[in-house]
């Protein structure tokens, strides 16, 4: 049936060809066939570059954005280097209290 639907006669042939090879089952023929009226209606481009052919301008960055996540990483990093400096044992020190300078 969806052969028969095909618009031009070379894409029944065709369709009709890859049914009889058993190249294509009937999903596939509603699969091809579709493709096919979408290829006719937006041409060879795809759909996005159809709708919107213009190229877009880079985002513009805002600079108090930009401050505000500099701002936020750097945080982040001080905050990671205190926790490490916190946990990890200073030179010299000893478990008993007393500190051994060498």
């Amino acid at each position: 049936m969806e052969i028969a639907k095909a618009d031009t006669p070379e894409a029944q042939r065709e369709l009709l060809k890859a049914f009889e090879t058993k190249q294509l089952d009937v999903v596939a023929i509603r699969m091809v066939k579709r493709l096919m009226d979408k290829r006719r209606f937006l041409g060879k481009k795809t759909r996005l570059e159809h709708l919107d052919p213009q190229p877009k301008a880079p985002p513009t960055v805002n600079p108090i954005c930009f401050a505000h996540a500099v701002w936020s990483r750097q945080t982040w990093r001080v905050r990671i280097f205190i926790s490490i400096a916190l946990t990890v044992p200073v030179l010299g020190e000893r478990s008993g209290g007393g500190y051994d300078f060498v």
